[in-house]
């Protein structure tokens, strides 16, 4: 279901400028590395959880392989969640450094436009909004499929275009998520969950899935969909 009040977030984001930087701190050691928490035990779409719970607590300069997130459930299912009995994804022995990721993205000039609309070949499609949840802590972080926001499909297209999901400003839920002055996006809680890489468009939050496949939890639900 549809939250009124995480709408009237949204539209208050449109008034203060974005990214919303956060303090270095937010990332400061804890219990579980930058986290209070491990990563959960049932994380979604079979997402590997021990490549997760490295790049969500112990990390702030790798990512992800590139097009992991295509390789899982979470694009099987478009997603959405289902009984996954299946072995977790395998993951590749050599990690991925920002600065490697850096030289892979491509040219703004070659990026996609983002088309902010409801329809698709020539007709308004219905949608539920998907929302992303932190690893860690099951806090809401990302929403896509919004009334008025980016598709399905255009979501996809520009993250199969760059290797990561990717986030614009009106998908992300701001009251749980910061941007360091380096550019690390990172969760209110201290969960590393990729980095702003702004084009000609504006910001976009390139983001690792295994860091926002959480399931949501009793006190998040106030802020998020249900899916």
């Amino acid at each position: 279901m549809t939250i009124p009040a995480a709408e009237s977030s949204n539209n208050n984001n449109k008034q203060q400028k974005l990214p919303i930087v956060g303090s270095e701190s937010i990332m400061s050691p804890k219990k579980h590395g930058t986290s209070d928490t491990p990563v959960q035990q049932n994380l979604r779409w079979n997402v590997n959880k021990r490549m997760a719970n490295r790049i969500c607590n112990y990390n702030r300069h790798f990512a992800e392989p590139a097009g992991y997130f295509t390789t899982t459930r979470f694009m099987r299912n478009k997603g959405e969640d289902q009984d996954e009995t299946d072995a977790p994804q395998p993951i590749e022995t050599k990690r991925l450094s920002w600065a490697t990721f850096f030289r892979r993205q491509p040219n703004s000039s070659t990026q996609p436009t983002k088309a902010p609309t409801t329809k698709e070949n020539g007709s308004t499609t219905p949608r539920t909004p998907l929302t992303f949840y932190d690893s860690n802590t099951g806090k809401p972080l990302f929403r896509i499929m919004q009334a008025g926001g980016r598709s399905w499909n255009e979501f996809v297209r520009e993250s199969r275009h760059h290797g990561w999901p990717s986030f614009r400003d009106d998908e992300v839920i701001w009251e749980n998520v910061r941007c360091l002055r380096n550019g690390e996006c990172v969760s209110q809680d201290g969960t590393h969950l990729g980095h702003n890489l702004p084009d000609h468009t504006g910001n976009r939050y390139c983001i690792n899935l295994v860091c926002i496949s959480g399931r949501p939890t009793s006190g998040s639900c106030n802020n998020s969909s249900s899916n």
